[in-house]
């Protein structure tokens, strides 16, 4: 028999139902779990072994959500197996996707107390962004092989292996504002890697301050300094007294848009040097 992988799409539903689910449960109290050899719904906070169903009351739609729940656990970690069904009064059970039953759980006002409606808006926005970022890494990133059992692994390996995101949370992978391309320029798990973009800017246009005894120009002048890449333009710039300010990439051409930083720019109390150094590729 030929192994079938699951498609994108449903890996991304299901990483994603769990994690939202799983922060839900930590924040209401008022599912219960249905056990197999249960007539009704049983108490909340007696989760055990046997039982088969999470059931999600919804009265404000007149309806009850149920999933399958394959592990309930003592802490909450529990195993959730979709599909989502829409239980009617009347008994009448439909499947429904994981974007519907989001809708659903974050429109009812047991739920969601007085959010208006411009926030729930958002939130279910960051919902669906998560799950299609969680769809695009599972596309375009094969499966790697666990690290973690045969050594301490870096900060930045941990962070690349978060591939899904938190596992309690009901939006683990949405980025507000960031589109698709730039998740796989910037975000940890592609691993892609990146320049930093170089600022020089007038001391005077300057304000800072460090938790260290090194002042921050000074760690900047470091960096500088042990960076081979670093283009001629930066260097000459530092050299001139110009505070050296390195930026993300993708917050500066934000910053750039700022009115007030644009007028600077635009006097010369900074200057774009552009991207500049070693390209930091993540393992």
């Amino acid at each position: 028999m030929m192994e079938t992988r699951p498609k994108p799409t449903d890996t991304a539903a299901r990483v994603s139902a769990r994690a939202f689910l799983l922060s839900l449960l930590r924040e209401w109290d008022g599912w219960s779990l249905e056990s197999d050899d249960a007539s009704g719904a049983g108490c909340h906070g007696s989760a055990t072994q046997d039982a088969a169903r999470l059931l999600l009351p919804l009265p404000f739609h007149g309806v009850t959500l149920a999933i399958a729940v394959s592990h309930a656990s003592a802490v909450g970690c529990h195993g959730i197996r979709p599909p989502f069904y829409e239980v009617r009064p009347t008994g009448e059970e439909c499947t429904i996707p994981f974007a519907l039953a989001a809708a659903l759980i974050a429109t009812e006002p047991a739920i969601t107390g007085d959010a208006d409606a411009a926030q729930l808006q958002t939130f279910l926005a960051r919902v669906l962004d998560s799950m299609a970022n969680v769809e695009d890494v599972v596309r375009q990133l094969p499966d790697r092989a666990p690290v973690c059992a045969a050594r301490d692994i870096s900060f930045i390996e941990g962070e690349q292996t978060l591939r899904y995101g938190h596992a309690v949370h009901p939006t683990p992978r949405s980025r507000d504002e960031f589109s698709i391309t730039d998740s796989r320029q910037f975000a940890a798990e592609y691993g892609a890697g990146f320049q930093l973009r170089w600022w020089a800017a007038a001391p005077g246009n300057v304000v800072h301050a460090s938790s260290r005894s090194a002042s921050a120009p000074a760690m900047v002048r470091d960096l500088l300094a042990t960076d081979g890449a670093i283009s001629g333009a930066v260097s000459e710039a530092e050299r001139t007294g110009r505070v050296i300010l390195p930026m993300h990439p993708w917050q500066a051409a934000r910053l750039a848009l700022d009115e007030e930083v644009g007028c600077l720019m635009r006097s010369g109390a900074i200057t774009d040097l552009g991207p500049s150094g070693a390209r930091h590729v993540l393992p």
